[in-house]
């Protein structure tokens, strides 16, 4: 299916709601991404150990829904993107290839310009802070992406010992609410949202598999210069219906 087509669709069924809710219906289904239902939910923690960038807790609503990426980009779709794009691969990538075996592994190493340009390559974008957290938590605002208690075993952060990345979706009991695999720990993600007062820093959320991180919350809020890639910092992508 065309991407026109997914739009003249979306329009479509934005065309049925009432002007109040916004397009409250997910358009026909999009491969690779899920659909956040408009809703509202309290952003942000202030409990023991909270970031700057956490706070204040604060409401949110979204009176349109969004599509995200169900899973974090891997290797293999941004090899295929660089092949269209003929932009640099990652420093890490031996001759311009990413590690034998690792297709299915989070891209890391790439800037946020990197990430961006995959993101408009497909007729798509990052998610915003917001959107990203409201996808990870949902409407009853959870703190991590499947409840309220932390649970070992769900997430691919520093006590699940993989001292690496891990294939995107291996921690399938961490899947949230809107159907998302992998926002709680793995490898950090790109939001478009830059960091108040430093333009040049844009927030990260997620968290990751490296030591000493805080355990992955869903409102977990980092900041990296735009620049700037990191072997535990990858992206997932959003789009408009």
């Amino acid at each position: 299916m065309s991407w026109t087509r997914v739009f003249v669709l979306a329009a479509a069924c934005c065309g049925l709601a009432a002007p109040s809710i916004g397009c409250s219906s997910a358009p026909k289904e999009v491969p690779g991404m899920v659909w956040a239902e408009p809703g509202s939910f309290r952003m942000g923690y202030a409990g023991p150990g909270a970031k700057p960038d956490e706070k204040p807790v604060r409401e949110q609503t979204f009176k349109k829904g969004f599509y995200i990426d169900r899973y974090e980009v891997t290797n293999k779709q941004y090899a295929n993107f660089l092949k269209e794009s003929k932009r640099p691969a990652p420093p890490h990538w031996e001759g311009g290839k990413y590690p034998e075996g690792q297709d299915d592994f989070p891209v890391t190493n790439v800037t946020y310009e990197d990430a961006a340009a995959f993101c408009a390559h497909y007729g798509k974008r990052l998610p915003t802070a917001a959107e990203w957290e409201y996808a990870a938590r949902g409407p009853g605002s959870k703190l991590y992406t499947w409840g309220n208690d932390w649970a070992p075993g769900k997430c691919n952060n520093f006590e699940a010992g993989k001292n690496g990345p891990v294939k995107v979706g291996e921690f399938k009991e961490g899947r949230s609410w809107s159907g998302t695999f992998d926002q709680c720990g793995n490898v950090w993600e790109w939001t478009s949202t830059p960091a108040p007062g430093t333009p040049n820093l844009m927030l990260i959320k997620g968290g990751s598999y490296a030591p000493l991180e805080d355990r992955p919350r869903a409102s977990l809020t980092g900041r990296l210069a735009r620049d700037q890639g990191k072997p535990n910092v990858g992206f997932r992508c959003a789009m408009d219906p």
